[in-house]
């Protein structure tokens, strides 16, 4: 074919519609997309998705498969923790302090404030009204004498039971006539009827067999035999309003001595006569006053002198709040039988029994729980 023949071929085609300039656009591949576009309608369109940054993700989310989610861990509340526990490091960690017992407080202390503290946690504190009377023909004894070892009394009771001791009345009393301390006690109730309806108990300062032997002894009575009617106490164990929690101690009495005969003069430099805890023999120092036994100087109950007498105090107020009298004593079947117990209250001493001052716990825990039944 010549050349005219093309022309005119071209020409003739031309002129039918049939040939046209190439199309444009992606849908033809005439320009490509970017590898973050797609293709739609002939036009190149970002991708749409995290993957793509369309739309991006929040600070708390992260991209997972082309998808915005929820990023994981307490930071992001995906889980919120619990509402003792605080978010740590985007983890769930116990919150410290004792209230979260992280870590518990020890036998003694008490959580407050989030901080273990040594002592009992009170949460009322109830008062033992006390009436005191002092032999004088026994001991030659001050008022200020007598305070000071009700304030140390005081303070440990509260320590155990959320209790404070209240010293209504000192009385000193002479016991040459006949009567002895009944008939004393008869004085004082009658003559002072009103003061003694407030007393919930009452200490007895006298040196007679009992007390010399054993430093005291626990006396309860009931005051309407003594004249005073119309009594009632409000610390009631087992409904028992009509009776007053008293005691006789002897006021010299000795923790530990050493070296004295039955009059308490110092005779031997050694223990005699099964003191030292029968222990003859064993050197005497001085200590707190009066000649001790050198193995108990480090004892709890030598803490100071009015210690031993204060202890003496609170025993003889715990044997009206037990069931058993003399077998309510620490360490015997009668306490065993109630059980374990857990001290909580501080105790410089390791011993428990010297902690409870040799009573079973459980009537420390009837004394706390004494009730009020008076009209």
């Amino acid at each position: 074919m010549n050349a005219g023949l093309v022309l005119i071929s071209f020409l003739l085609l031309a002129s039918l519609g049939c040939i046209s300039a190439p199309r444009v656009g992606c849908a033809y591949g005439n320009s490509e997309c970017g590898s973050d576009q797609d293709c739609v309608d002939n036009v190149c369109v970002p991708k749409s998705g995290c993957a793509y940054n369309n739309p991006e993700c929040g600070s708390d989310q992260d991209c997972v498969d082309n998808a915005c989610v929820l990023k994981t861990g307490c930071a992001y509340s995906n889980p919120s923790c619990p509402p003792d526990y605080d978010c740590a490091n985007n983890t769930c960690m116990l919150r410290s302090g004792c209230a979260y017992g992280n870590p518990p407080c020890d036998g003694g202390e008490t959580c407050v404030d989030n901080i273990c503290v040594i002592g009992k946690e009170c949460r009322q504190t109830k008062t033992f009204n006390m009436l005191v009377f002092m032999d004088d023909d026994s001991y030659d004894v001050s008022d200020g004498e007598i305070e000071e070892y009700f304030e140390e009394a005081g303070k440990l009771l509260h320590d155990r039971t959320c209790t404070e001791i209240e010293v209504i009345k000192i009385w000193h009393v002479r016991l040459g006539g006949s009567g002895g301390m009944e008939q004393a006690l008869r004085d004082k109730f009658t003559e002072n009827a009103a003061l003694a309806r407030r007393a919930n108990g009452f200490v007895f300062f006298s040196a007679d067999q009992n007390s010399r032997s054993y430093g005291g002894y626990a006396w309860a009575l009931m005051p309407a035999s003594l004249g005073l009617s119309n009594y009632c106490n409000n610390f009631s164990y087992n409904r028992e309003i009509h009776f007053m929690y008293g005691s006789v101690i002897d006021w010299t009495h000795m923790f530990g001595r050493c070296g004295y005969d039955e009059d308490l003069n110092h005779v031997s430099d050694v223990s005699i006569d099964g003191e030292c805890r029968n222990q003859q023999g064993t050197s005497c120092v001085f200590n707190n006053g009066y000649y001790m036994c050198e193995s108990l100087v480090d004892d709890y109950y030598a803490t100071n002198r009015n210690f031993f007498t204060a202890t003496t105090i609170i025993h003889e107020i715990m044997h009206h709040f037990g069931d058993n009298g003399n077998y309510d004593h620490f360490g015997t079947q009668e306490c065993l039988a109630h059980g374990d117990y857990e001290r909580d209250f501080y105790c410089p001493s390791q011993e428990d029994s010297d902690c409870y001052f040799q009573m079973c716990p459980y009537v420390y825990g009837n004394f706390e729980n004494a009730e009020n039944l008076c009209g």
